[in-house]
C-alpha cells in the first residue's frame, strides 16, 4: 500500500471509530465481518477480502458494509474497476440512517474516480457527501486536494477554510491553505500559515517541510536549512525528498554547517553523518563524503551507507574500491534492486561490460515489468557496438512504457547504425512528438539532427542552455549534439565549457558513441588530460582494501521457532532474538527500564526528547537507546540502536541488517551455529 492510498484510507477509519461512541445505528458484529477487519489492520488484504466476500455471501443485509471494506482493499491494491463497483454497492446498500458510513462510502468512491481522472464524478460524489454531513472535515479536505490539484487554488482554499471554520485546532485548513499558497509563489501568505502550525503542533513534521518550500522561496536559505534539518530528524518523507534533490547552490552551505553541527550534538544518530555525506557529495568533495558515510557505517551498519560509498569511490575512478563497497551493501541486502542497479552503473563506469550486462540480467530476472532495467540494458548494448541486442533491449523498454522519448531516439541511432533509415526517422518523429518543451532532459535536437533538419537543432540546443545556464550536462549534451553535425571545434568548445562547470561522468564520455567522431582528436585528449585528474587524485591511497577475512561460529538455541543466542548488553547478561526478517533492533520496555534504573544504560543513552519519559521516570514505547555494547561469541557491535517495544517474548531482538554490521550471515541449522564472516582492516 502506498503512502497515499495508507493515509486516505486511514482517515476514513478514524473518522470510522471517533464516531463510534456517537448514536449510530447498529453495525455488523459478524464473525467474518470482524475477522475480516483484523486482517485488514493486519495488512492481509487478501485475507480480508476473502472474509468480506464470505459476509456478503451469508450475510447479504451486511453487504453494504463489507462493500465499503472491499473498496478499501481493491483500491489499495489499485483494482480500480473492482473498487468502482464495490463503493457504488456500498453507496446503495448501506441504511440511510447510517449518515457517517454514507459519507465515508461516497468519499471512498470519489477517490477511486479521481484515480480514474474522472474529476467531475469525483467532485459530484464529494458534494453529496457534503450535502448529507455538511461538518465532516474530511470530505471539504479531500474535495480542497482535489481542486489543488486541479490547479483551482480559490475553490481549494474555500473548503480549507471551512475546515478552519469546523475545526479550528485542526491543521488540516492551515496546511491546505500554506500549500495552496506556495504552488503559487505566494510565499509571504504561506509563513504565517506555517507558523500557526507550528505553533500548534510542534512534532507536526509536513509543517517544517513546507516551510522550508517557503523559506527557499523567500531566498531565506539559513531559515530553510533549519527546517530541513528539523524535519529530517523528524524522519519526515518529504523533508528526506527534499534533501535527497538538492539543486539550490546557495542552500548547500547553510545545510553543510548545520548537519555538521548535529553530528556534534547527538554523536549517535548515524543520520547526521549521512546527510552531509550526501551534501558532501552534492559538492563533489567526494573523499570527504566518503569519511561521512564510513563514520555513518560504525554508529550503525547500512546498505544505503556502503551504496553511497562505492558512488563516491566511482565517482573518484577507484572502481576497485567502488566494488568492493558496492558488494558489501549486497551482504547487508542481497538481490537488492536499487543496490543491484548501483553496482551494474559502477561496473559500466569500470568499463566491466559483461559483469555489467549479467547484472542487469538478474534485475530483469527480479522484474521482468522493470523498463528501465530494458533501457540502462540497452544503453550500455548501444555504447559497446552491440547493436542489435540494443535495439531488442530498447524495444522492450517502450513497449512497456511507450512515453521515453530517450529510448526512442537511441533506437533510432541504432537503426542509422545499421543503415535502416526509414525505421530510424519513424522514431525520431516520436520523439518530436514527445519531446516538445525545451529542458535538460531534452532529446528532439538529436531527433531534428538525424531528420536532416541541422538549423532545427542548433536552435533548440539553444533554447535548452538558455533556460539552464548553469547545468553543466547541457553543455555536454551540446558537445554531442555538434560532433553528430560534424562541427568539430564547437564540439570541443562545449565539452570545455561543460568540464570547466563540472561535469565529472568520464566513464561515459570514453564509452559515448556520439563523441566517437571527435575521441582521437589531440584537442579531446587534452582536455580529458586536463580535467580528469581533479577527480580522481584524491583518491590514491584511500580504500581501505588490505583486509583480512575470518569466519566465526556462534551457538543458538532454538525453541519454537525462535532462534536465542546468549548475550551481553553493556555487561548485562541477556539472550538476543535473532529474526532475519528485521530490519530494526527492538528492546522489551520491561528490559530497558530495568537497564536504566539499574545503571546498565543512562539518561545520556536516549536518543530523542524528554517527551518519552513519563511521570515514574520511566522510559514508554517508541523511544530509542543506545546500546553501547553488544557482545556474544567473542564478537561485539557497538553503539547499537534499539527501539522500546511492548513485546515481553522478545526481551531484545537484533535483524540480519545489524549483525550484517559484523559481515556475512549464515544460518547452520543442523549444527545450531551462526556463521558470520567479517573483515579486519590493516
Amino acid at each position: 500500500m502506498n503512502a497515499k492510498t495508507f493515509m486516505a484510507v486511514m482517515l476514513a477509519l478514524i473518522a470510522v471509530f471517533v464516531s463510534a461512541s456517537a448514536k449510530e445505528p447498529k453495525r455488523p458484529e459478524t464473525y467474518n465481518y470482524q475477522r475480516g477487519i483484523e486482517a485488514y489492520y493486519d495488512d492481509n488484504l487478501d485475507q480480508a477480502a476473502d472474509y468480506f466476500s464470505r459476509e456478503i455471501s451469508e450475510n447479504p443485509k451486511n453487504s453494504g458494509y463489507a462493500n465499503i471494506w472491499l473498496a478499501y482493499i481493491y483500491y489499495a491494491q489499485e483494482n480500480y474497476g473492482w473498487a468502482l463497483n464495490s463503493a457504488t454497492k456500498a453507496i446503495k446498500d448501506i441504511p440511510s440512517s447510517d449518515k457517517l458510513y454514507k459519507v465515508l462510502s461516497l468519499n471512498e468512491r470519489a477517490l477511486i474516480y479521481t484515480a480514474l481522472a474522472d474529476t467531475t464524478k469525483a467532485l459530484n460524489d464529494l458534494a453529496k457527501s457534503i450535502k448529507i454531513d455538511p461538518k465532516h472535515t474530511e470530505t471539504y479536505n479531500r474535495r480542497g486536494q482535489l481542486l489543488f490539484e486541479m490547479g483551482k487554488y480559490a475553490e481549494s482554499d474555500k473548503d480549507y477554510e471551512t475546515i478552519i471554520k469546523l475545526e479550528e485546532g485542526s491543521v488540516l485548513g492551515y496546511m491546505g491553505k500554506a500549500r495552496n499558497a506556495n504552488s503559487q509563489e505566494r510565499y509571504e501568505d504561506a509563513l504565517p500559515l506555517l507558523n500557526h502550525v507550528i505553533s500548534m503542533a510542534k512534532e507536526y513534521s509536513q509543517a517544517y517541510s513546507y516551510r522550508a518550500l517557503t523559506y527557499l522561496g523567500l531566498k531565506k536559505y539559513d531559515d530553510a536549512a533549519d527546517d530541513i534539518v528539523t524535519g529530517l530528524g523528524m524522519h519526515d518523507e518529504m523533508a528526506a525528498s527534499m534533501f535527497n534533490d538538492i539543486n539550490d547552490k546557495e542552500l548547500i552551505p547553510y545545510l553543510e554547517t548545520k548537519l555538521r553541527v548535529k553530528t556534534k550534538i547527538e554523536p549517535q544518530n548515524n543520520l547526521w553523518p549521512i546527510a552531509l555525506g550526501i551534501v558532501l557529495e552534492n559538492k563533489k568533495e567526494y573523499q570527504k563524503a566518503i569519511d561521512c558515510f564510513m563514520a555513518a557505517n560504525k554508529i550503525d551498519a547500512s546498505s544505503k551507507a556502503m551504496q553511497w560509498t562505492a558512488d563516491c569511490y566511482s565517482s573518484l575512478g577507484d572502481f576497485d574500491s567502488a566494488i568492493h563497497y558496492i558488494d558489501k551493501a549486497l551482504e547487508l541486502t542481497p538481490d537488492n534492486t536499487a543496490v543491484l542497479l548501483a553496482k551494474a552503473e559502477i561496473l559500466s563506469d569500470a568499463g566491466k561490460t559483461d559483469e555489467c550486462l549479467e547484472i542487469w540480467d538478474k534485475i530483469i530476472e527480479q522484474e521482468p515489468d522493470n523498463p528501465g532495467a530494458y533501457y540502462a540494458k540497452g544503453m550500455e548494448e548501444c555504447c559497446h557496438g552491440m547493436t542489435d541486442a540494443a535495439i531488442d533491449d530498447l524495444s522492450l523498454c517502450i513497449a512497456l512504457i511507450p512515453g521515453i522519448s530517450s529510448a526512442y531516439s537511441a533506437r533510432a541511432d541504432m537503426y542509422t547504425r545499421k543503415g535502416e533509415t526509414e525505421k530510424a526517422a519513424a522514431d525520431y518523429r516520436k520523439v518530436l512528438e514527445l519531446d516538445t518543451v525545451p529542458n535538460s532532459s531534452s532529446r528532439a535536437m538529436y531527433a531534428l539532427q538525424g531528420l536532416g533538419r541541422k538549423a532545427e537543432a542548433i536552435e533548440y540546443m539553444d533554447k535548452v542552455i538558455a533556460d539552464n545556464i548553469d547545468d553543466e550536462g547541457v553543455y555536454y549534451d551540446a558537445a554531442c549534439l555538434y560532433t553528430r553535425i560534424g562541427d568539430y571545434p564547437k564540439a570541443l568548445e562545449m565539452l570545455r565549457t561543460s568540464l570547466e562547470k563540472g561535469y565529472d561522468k568520464f566513464p561515459h564520455i570514453a564509452t559515448d558513441y556520439d563523441l566517437d567522431p571527435i575521441r582521437e582528436l589531440p584537442e579531446f585528449k587534452a582536455l580529458i588530460d586536463k580535467y580528469k585528474p581533479k577527480m580522481t587524485n584524491a583518491a590514491k591511497g584511500k580504500a581501505p582494501l588490505n583486509e583480512t577475512v575470518e569466519t566465526v561460529e556462534v551457538p543458538f538455541t532454538k525453541a519454537g521457532g525462535i532462534t536465542k543466542v546468549k548475550c551481553e548488553i553493556n555487561g548485562l547478561p541477556l539472550h538476543f532474538i535473532f529474526d532475519t526478517g528485521a530490519s530494526d533492533v527492538t528492546i522489551s520496555m520491561v528490559e530497558a527500564n530495568f537497564m536504566l534504573k539499574n545503571d546498565y544504560i543512562s539518561k545520556k543513552d536516549i536518543i530523542g526528547s524528554s517527551t518519552y519519559w513519563d511521570a515514574n521516570g520511566d522510559l514508554n514505547v517508541g523511544t530509542v537507546i543506545n546500546l553501547k555494547e553488544v557482545t556474544f561469541g567473542g564478537l561485539v557491535l557497538k553503539d547499537v540502536k534499539a527501539s522500546v517495544v511492548r513485546n515481553q517474548k522478545a526481551p531484545l531482538l537484533l535483524g540480519q541488517t545489524v549483525l550484517g554490521r559484523l559481515g556475512k550471515i549464515e544460518i547452520d541449522n543442523t549444527n545450531m551455529k551462526l556463521k558470520i564472516t567479517h573483515t579486519t582492516t590493516e
